[in-house]
């Protein structure tokens, strides 16, 4: 039997990660409010106001995505595979 105290980093991680991005995303866009309100007064399209916002978003989740990763590996030392970091695999091993 695994002990849940070995399993709580490979499984609470992905779900800290997911978090953090979805703060990150949101704050991105409670952010950009004002700006897009702005450029829609000076005829930009909506089109392209909504491309620009969600490629800021995905960026920005990315990146808090792959510095809680890094920290999470740095810190519980979770072999070095792609596959480990997801937490599925990595939960016997942290």
């Amino acid at each position: 039997m695994v002990d849940p105290a070995e399993m709580h980093a490979g499984t609470m991680a992905p779900m800290a990660v997911a978090s953090l991005a979805a703060l990150v995303g949101l704050f991105v866009v409670l952010d950009a409010r004002a700006a897009d309100r702005r450029l829609a007064l000076a005829s930009q399209r909506p089109t392209v106001l909504l491309a620009t916002r969600l490629a800021m978003v995905i960026t920005a989740a990315a990146v808090a995505t792959a510095v809680s990763v890094a920290v999470t590996v740095l810190l519980r030392g979770i072999a070095g595979s792609p596959v480990s970091v997801d937490g599925r695999s990595a939960r016997g091993r942290v």
